[in-house]
């Protein structure tokens, strides 16, 4: 879409923030150089669905194939450019970062059919709404199933969808890495840890902040010798005229 992207990908071994900081990078400085630009270009951090291929797969692509549909830009999925569904139907050239293998197998004779069968399945989800699931909102009935799946209160922070061994088994990963990430986090670091990291990275020695330095005192020095003095060859302060007497107070009749 013109103002942000949906990607159905095929979980591996590298993490999905890995990958989108190798898709946003890049395109962020190429926008900047196109517009002359700096600075961030993504408002937002990616939010992100785990789902079953097997239950949730082929829902989740018709629901991004249907993105531009939803948002009045077209009556069919078929008639956008902004998704890959044309190149699953044959209407446009597969780019080389798509792979349709995994919607059709790698059997070249039936590869007629099976487009049919998908512009018929993405048709029929035209008419579907949004499924706040699909774009990485926690329910709070995904929340209360999960809580009780896991047998408590578990932190989620994206959706995970599908068949309930599927659902513990993520959430048991989930937990484990968010636990280790957290023991990480949770080790006291001292003032002086921090300032050695400083000076080491600079390539200072981290005995010079421990030095005094004499600026407080050049200063205090600087604020005496600028202060007016008393006596002759000093400024005066200001008074009444020579000869004028100190004011009269006034008479009573």
């Amino acid at each position: 879409m013109s103002s942000h992207i949906h990607l159905v990908l095929q979980l591996g071994n590298d993490s999905l923030g890995r990958l989108m900081k190798q898709v946003h990078a890049p395109f962020g400085n190429w926008i900047n150089k196109r517009r002359k630009g700096f600075g961030a270009v993504l408002a937002d951090r990616p939010n992100s669905v785990l789902v079953h291929s097997e239950t949730h797969g082929m829902p989740l692509l018709r629901y991004v194939h249907n993105n531009p549909v939803r948002a009045g830009l077209v009556a069919r999925a078929s008639e956008s450019g902004w998704s890959s569904h044309r190149a699953y139907l044959g209407l446009e050239e597969t780019p080389s970062w798509l792979s349709t293998e995994a919607i059709f197998g790698h059997d070249e004779g039936n590869r007629e059919s099976l487009r049919h069968d998908l512009a018929c399945f993405v048709d029929e989800g035209r008419s579907e709404e949004r499924r706040p699931e699909f774009s990485g909102e926690v329910s709070r009935a995904l929340a209360r199933r999960i809580r009780k799946l896991m047998g408590g209160d578990v932190e989620l922070s994206y959706p995970v969808l599908g068949p309930d061994d599927f659902v513990i088994s993520a959430m048991k990963e989930h937990v484990h890495r968010h636990g280790d990430r957290k023991r990480s986090r949770s080790k006291d670091v001292t003032v002086e840890e921090v300032v050695n990291a400083v000076f080491k990275s600079l390539s200072l020695d981290p005995a010079t902040a421990r030095t005094r330095t004499k600026v407080s005192s050049v200063a205090r020095g600087r604020a005496r010798r600028s202060a007016p003095r008393s006596g002759t060859g000093g400024p005066r302060r200001p008074g009444p005229p020579p000869g004028s007497g100190p004011p009269k107070s006034p008479r009573s009749s």
